[in-house]
């Protein structure tokens, strides 16, 4: 399985780019549906696949990761240098996982991982299964360590 994320990623960034000229014009801004919000989600989705070493060639819409947090997770893991050196597979699980944290306010430290004490702190007060689904994730991408 290769990772084709460096020839993905500058079709994915003109889709980015794309829609923020859109919400800048005050087109398609709904935050689901909108047209920027599509094309957001099509470049999320492309470079999940690609990362995953498919090529895209379908988009089917409603992506689990959010184009932003794709982004995000490639460069806070390395992986979008990586990708364009060619030296690096992408790991998808760490991406969804990079994503996950960042939707709940957290970020990797400066290892590329979270301790679960850091990780309980956060998910206080959040319902059982969304607490076991990310500690779940993390460690199955292997982010998390105990402390």
């Amino acid at each position: 399985m290769s990772n084709l994320l460096s020839k993905i990623e500058p079709h994915a960034a003109r889709l980015e780019d794309a829609a923020d000229r859109l919400d800048a014009a005050g087109i398609g801004g709904h935050p689901k549906r909108g047209h920027a919000a599509v094309l957001r989600d099509m470049a999320g989705c492309m470079r999940a696949e690609a990362a995953q070493g498919k090529m895209p060639h379908i988009y089917e819409g409603s992506s689990l990761y959010a184009a932003a947090d794709i982004r995000a997770g490639l460069a806070q893991i390395g992986a979008i240098d990586a990708a364009e050196q060619n030296s690096t597979r992408l790991n998808s699980m760490q991406v969804e996982a990079v994503g996950a944290l960042r939707r709940v306010g957290l970020e990797l430290d400066d290892t590329g991982t979270i301790t679960l004490h850091v990780l309980n702190r956060a998910l206080a007060g959040k319902p059982i299964d969304q607490r076991m689904r990310l500690k779940s994730l993390c460690a199955n991408a292997g982010i998390l360590l105990e402390g």
